[in-house]
């Protein structure tokens, strides 16, 4: 019961009364706006409070402030205080209401139940995982446990990697180690409570969007959460993935595009644009710390709403320019907000390699390429889903309804600007396919919710219609539910207990300066060496060195020499497999002391096979096993070899 409260106080703390305080003070008016009811402000006070962290910790580092823990709480119980003295004073000044019973309709009943049923199989999904799964959850815990050992921001990696730069977006990793700090949580249990919470406020963002859109039809934002929350196998399946970072950016993307429809499309009173200015800079600045890539589809939205206002106010044209000048401003404001970070960038080779691949010739890239990319995300997909979405696209095209065209435009835009190379223009890969196909979800969403109201208002005066297809969307809701709370495919897992039993015997009987090799393999195109079973994460858990650090090796500043043979070592282990020739030329290289091979045995992602075969190390000498638990093995080399 401690554990439940615990985590509810730093719910409130992180994910709603920061952004709610801030909401109070810049947009006090949300309140009376009748297209957004309480779901809907919450949604929008996640988003603000998910922007407003990276913000804190980098002006803090920036001003030579490590926070620690107090910065965890210190934003949402400000919040609180302007949210608790707001709520006094609007009772005291409220006549009193009397009722006659509830007003509670089938849609209230139906929303509540889909959130539930989102949050609920989202717990499930995770409750038997030692750790979160897969490669990307690696080089997250490490920069959460590196933000609670120097209390905020850094640079060294030290003890666990040989890297002496940060330049990865960081916004989800300030909220996991918040979580950390408020709850106690070690830094894997903060990643994988934190993902699956960033995961449940990525579809509520998308509410309060549906309802922008919509003019504030309430079955609209109740179909676009039932899909992306539980009949889209996406955003729910990127726990396999450990891809925390692009979801915490897609949670305050669609908050983004909320205020910029307000910006472009809506003739609201001109004393509030300092406030919409305000809050569309705070979440920009928020979403450029948190995924580089999402910034790109936070672009596209720029520019389809530029757009599409030009249109909208053809026959006011000044208003459209006093907008416009609005959204360079709100640039500006970002720009300067998060001129530390940019300065930061400058360090690492970031900019290097995406100047690289800027300058690609755009004749190299064909459709095929696209197509290939994308052909994995439709075969996810459920065949009904699929025919919503084509049936939503015809029937709001043929309608020329204003929500189906912004979202056709915006998603038009994005892939453009991910595929710059279909209008011969260069910076193909500075936004991967991957990335925008794995968001595809957010459109599709958003169509089927409209698809969903439209529906809904054709059966009104048809009881026996209506309740019949309310019947059916609550059949695939609860299918929905049983799907993806086993989204978890166990093959993507790294880690296992016997392996963290085999860390703790390493800790505790392994000198200080022991240096592991561990399983590893070659990814990404063959430019970067990954792992393959737990001991990717040794070094964390051990504070012991390893042969593998985690990804960002490649963009962080570190000896060009070691960066190599990160690299190379995969390799070399290979080619000494198959000539049938020893590992100690390797190992010696390396300085390495000591081999461990996880529960998985080299066999997670790469190629499926093992670079060091538990055989291959039983025949040699020098090599002998001091430790086995489960299939974890620790080996010990003897480095009189190496003379």
């Amino acid at each position: 019961m401690m554990t439940l409260i615990t985590n509810l106080i730093a719910l409130a703390l992180l994910y709603w009364l920061p952004g709610a305080g801030l909401l109070e003070i810049l947009w006090p008016g949300l309140r009376q706006d009748s297209r957004h009811d309480r779901l809907s402000r919450l949604a929008i006070a996640s988003g603000l409070s998910m922007a407003l962290a990276p913000i804190l910790f980098l002006w803090c580092w920036t001003l030579g402030i490590a926070p620690g823990g107090w910065l965890a709480w210190l934003p949402g119980v400000l919040g609180g205080a302007v949210v608790l003295g707001n709520a006094l004073r609007r009772h005291s000044s409220r006549p009193p209401v009397h009722t006659r019973g509830s007003n509670v309709t089938w849609l209230d009943v139906g929303i509540a139940a889909t959130v539930l049923l989102i949050a609920l199989s989202r717990w499930l999904t995770v409750r038997d995982l030692v750790a979160p799964a897969w490669g990307d959850s690696v080089q997250h815990t490490f920069i959460v446990q590196l933000l609670i050992d120097n209390g905020g921001l850094f640079e060294s990696w030290a003890p666990y990697a040989p890297m002496n730069s940060l330049t990865y977006h960081f916004g989800f990793h300030t909220l996991a180690a918040s979580w950390s700090w408020i709850t106690g949580a070690a830094s894997p249990q903060a990643v994988l409570a934190t993902g699956q919470i960033v995961g449940v406020v990525a579809v509520l963002a998308l509410y309060p969007l549906a309802l922008q859109l919509s003019g504030g039809n309430r079955v609209a934002g109740w179909g676009t959460l039932l899909v992306a929350g539980l009949l889209s196998p996406l955003p729910a399946y990127y726990v396999n993935w450990g891809r925390y970072t692009q979801l915490a950016g897609q949670a305050i993307l669609p908050v983004f595009v909320v205020i910029l429809d307000r910006v472009c499309m809506q003739s609201e009173d001109r004393q509030r644009v300092w406030t919409r200015m305000g809050t569309l800079t705070l979440l920009g600045a928020g979403l450029c710390l948190t995924h580089y890539r999402i910034v790109g589809f936070a672009i596209a939205a720029g520019l389809c709403w530029t757009l599409a206002g030009a249109w909208w106010w053809r026959r006011t044209p000044k208003l459209w320019i006093a907008r416009t000048c609005e959204l360079a401003a709100v640039a500006a404001g970002t720009a300067l907000l998060i001129a530390p970070w940019l300065a930061q960038l400058d360090q690492g080779i970031l900019f290097e390699v995406h100047k690289s691949i800027a300058s690609l010739n755009p004749s190299i890239f064909s459709v095929g390429d696209v197509v290939r990319a994308w052909e994995p995300i439709p075969a996810a997909l459920p065949i009904t889903l699929i025919a919503a979405i084509s049936v939503a696209i015809a029937l709001g095209t043929l309608v020329r309804e204003r929500a189906v065209w912004l979202i056709l435009g915006w998603s038009g835009v994005a892939l453009l600007l991910t595929n710059p190379f279909l209008l011969g223009i260069p910076g193909t890969g500075l936004v991967t396919n991957f990335a925008l196909g794995i968001a595809s979800y957010i459109p599709g969403a958003l169509l089927c919710g409209w698809l969903l109201a439209r529906s809904v208002s054709w059966t009104e005066g048809h009881t026996r219609l209506r309740d019949g297809l309310i019947t059916a969307v609550a059949i695939s809701a609860l299918w929905g539910f049983a799907s993806r709370s086993e989204a978890v495919d166990p093959s993507f897992e790294l880690l296992a207990e016997s392996d963290l039993r085999s860390f703790a015997w390493i800790r505790e009987n392994t000198p200080a300066d022991a240096r592991f090799q561990v399983n590893a393999g070659i990814g990404y195109g063959g430019k970067t060496a990954i792992g393959t079973d737990g001991g990717w994460w040794l070094p964390l858990f051990t504070q012991r060195s390893s042969t593998l650090p985690p990804l960002p090796y490649t963009m962080e500043v570190m000896n060009e020499k070691e960066r190599h043979d990160i690299w190379a070592t995969p390799q070399w282990l290979f080619r000494a497999i198959i000539t049938g020739n020893s590992y100690h030329p390797v190992f010696c290289h390396q300085g390495v002391t000591h081999v461990f091979l996880g529960e998985k045995r080299g066999t997670v992602g790469g190629n499926g096979e093992a670079l060091l075969p538990e055989p291959l190390l039983r025949q040699d000498p020098h090599m002998r096993v001091i430790h086995q638990q489960g299939r974890a093995q620790v080996w010990e080399f003897d480095q009189s070899r190496c003379d």
